[in-house]
Formats: C-alpha cells, structure tokens, sequence
C-alpha cells in the first residue's frame, strides 16, 4: 500500500456590500508527493512522479447582480471564471504528456428573469462562453504509450421557461 502527503490551502470568500450584489471566490492551492509506493510491479508508481489528480491551483471568480424590473420581477445576472493548473489523471503515468490534463480556464454566464409571483422563469446560459479548447485522459493504453483524450465541453448555450405550480 502506498502512502501520498498532501499539502495545501483553500479559502473561499463572499463579499456582498449590497442586497443585489455578492461576488465570490474560491482558491486552492496544492502540493503532493508519494512518501512511499508500496510494493509495486515493474510499470507500476514511481516515487518521484507526480501524484495523479492533484492540480497546484484551482481558482474560481463569480459574481451576482439582481435588478427589479419595474412590478414584473426580477433580473439575475451571474458570471463566474474558474482556472485550473495542469495535472496528471492516472498513477503509474512516469510523467508522460500523454497522460496530462491540460491547464484550461472555463468562463461561464446566466441571466434569469423571475416574475415576483415565483411562478415564472426565463433563463439564458452560457457555459464555456470563450469556447476554450482543452483536453483531459480517460483511458491510458500504456503499453503502447497511447491515450484517448477528450475535449472539454465546448461552448454551450441554453434557453428555458420554467413555470410553477
């Protein structure tokens, strides 16, 4: 059995100086080694290789408004950025690119109209707004040092009604 230490520092934080406005953020940082590997096979862990699935930073921004529009309701907008460092998704990876999930920054978007009755809603989002590339492993081929890597989600937008009961 192997052993990993894992060092780091989360903070999370919400500012609301005003009712219709909260920002918000999230921040993570990261640093993990294997202490020990345990009993491993030839291709198995290296003690010096990076620990799978650690990034060194995770970073999100957001922020919130809501207007009144005039008797109707009201009109939220929220908008959040979230950056992520590269990182290795499989153990056993011998520091191998194929095996890296690309560093990508995701900006995200909505805006929902309420009516002050609660009954109705419209709501319009975005997300991967910038339409960022960017690639993460799911199946890692090694003994032909191949991988299938797939996109993450790329730009997507969405329109819905919603009505209550």
């Amino acid at each position: 059995m192997g052993e990993v230490q894992i060092y780091g520092l989360e903070v999370e934080a919400t500012w609301a100086p005003i009712e219709r406005f909260a920002g918000r953020l999230a921040f993570t940082l990261q640093d993990a080694e294997w202490k020990d590997v345990g009993n491993q096979p030839p291709t198995g862990i290296l003690l010096n290789e990076a620990v799978a699935g650690v990034s060194d930073y995770v970073v999100t921004v957001g922020a919130d408004y809501t207007v009144p529009v005039r008797s109707w309701g009201n009109l939220t907008l929220t908008a959040d950025v979230r950056s992520q460092s590269e990182y290795y998704n499989t153990s056993g990876h011998r520091d191998n690119p194929v095996n890296l999930t690309d560093a990508h920054t995701v900006t995200n978007a909505r805006a929902v109209l309420r009516s002050a009755d609660g009954k109705h809603q419209f709501a319009l989002s975005g997300s991967n707004i910038l339409d960022e590339e960017a690639h993460y492993i799911t199946i890692n081929f090694a003994l032909n040092n191949t991988a299938v890597r797939y996109p993450i989600n790329p730009l997507a937008v969405d329109l819905s009604y919603t009505y209550r009961f």
